[in-house]
């Protein structure tokens, strides 16, 4: 007779966060009401400019948007084509086929 055995297989995974804990004082800031974030917490999420904030049940949850891959491409590449603004030699200058001649 055959034992048949089952066999479990777990994955434990381990997650190794930075935790920081603050009471801050909300402050009035004319209608409005804000918080004071000190420097330390935004490198640590690594804020900079703009955050997306949302809210979540009770929680005000506020995270950093990251800059697009892409972003600025067009204004970068019209400030390095301004280093090369000389026109463009014509290659084909003076050789030609029939087919440029008859046809346009």
């Amino acid at each position: 007779m055959l034992n048949h055995f089952s066999i479990k297989k777990y994955v434990i995974t381990f997650v190794i966060t930075l935790y920081i804990f603050m009471i801050q004082q909300i402050r009035k800031i004319g209608n409005s009401s804000g918080i004071i974030i000190p420097k330390s917490m935004l490198e640590s999420c690594e804020i900079s400019e703009m955050v997306e904030m949302e809210v979540i049940r009770d929680m005000i949850v506020i995270k950093p948007i990251k800059k697009q891959v892409r972003e600025n491409w067009d204004l970068l590449f019209k400030q390095a084509n301004k280093q090369f603004d000389e026109k463009d030699e014509d290659l084909f200058d003076g050789i030609s086929n029939e087919f440029d001649t008859n046809e346009w």
